[in-house]
Parts: structure tokens; sequence; C-alpha cells
């Protein structure tokens, strides 16, 4: 019953529309497909490389040098968007010093 009515409600709705309810749908189910199977398909594909039993002991093994790899990038792309933007917030705060604010150029000496 529920999906007769929702068959006829969507025969209702202009081609346009439903085109872009489908692509919206095909996006989110794939979207969920990788974010769900990618990780399985990745700690597959390390433990059955070639030499994966002297690196590995099991599929738990894998997750956690992956996180701990994945948690040192992270921190270290962390860390450079940090002194990227002291360094813009300085240069910034250096050509305001110029016209004479003293808010200014208090700025460069915390920074």
């Amino acid at each position: 019953m529920a999906h007769t009515q929702a068959r006829r409600m969507l025969t209702q709705i202009p081609l346009v529309e439903r085109t872009g309810i489908s692509a919206l749908a095909g996006g989110v189910a794939g979207g969920f497909v990788s974010a769900t199977l990618h990780p399985i398909d990745t700690v597959k594909t390390k433990l059955q490389a070639r030499g994966a039993s002297e690196v590995y002991s099991g599929p738990f093994d894998v997750v956690a040098k992956v996180l701990s790899v994945l948690s040192f990038l992270v921190s270290a792309c962390m860390q450079h968007m940090e002194l990227t933007y002291r360094i813009q917030m300085y240069v910034l705060c250096f050509s305001l010093a110029n016209h004479g604010c003293l808010l200014c150029k208090m700025c460069i000496f915390v920074l």
C-alpha cells in the first residue's frame, strides 16, 4: 500500500525534480557505501598484502596502526595551519602597525 502511494506521489512530481531527487538519493547512497565499506576494504587489502603477517598481527592491529599514522598526519597538518595563521596575522598586524594604532603595535609583541 505504501509503495503504491509513494509511486503515485512520484508520478505527480515534474521530471526535472524527480531527476534531482534520484541524483541526491544516489549521491547519499554512494557516500554511505564509501564511508562504510572503504575502511573495511583497506583493512582487508593491508592484511592480504605480501609480508603483512610480519607487520600486522590482525585486523585490529591494522586499524590501530592506520589511526596512529592518520592522527600524526592530522596533527602535523594542524600545526602547519597554526604556523601559517600566525605568520599571516604577524604580517597583517605589522602592516597595520605603521598607521600608529597602539593595539596593532601590541599585537606584534603577542604574536
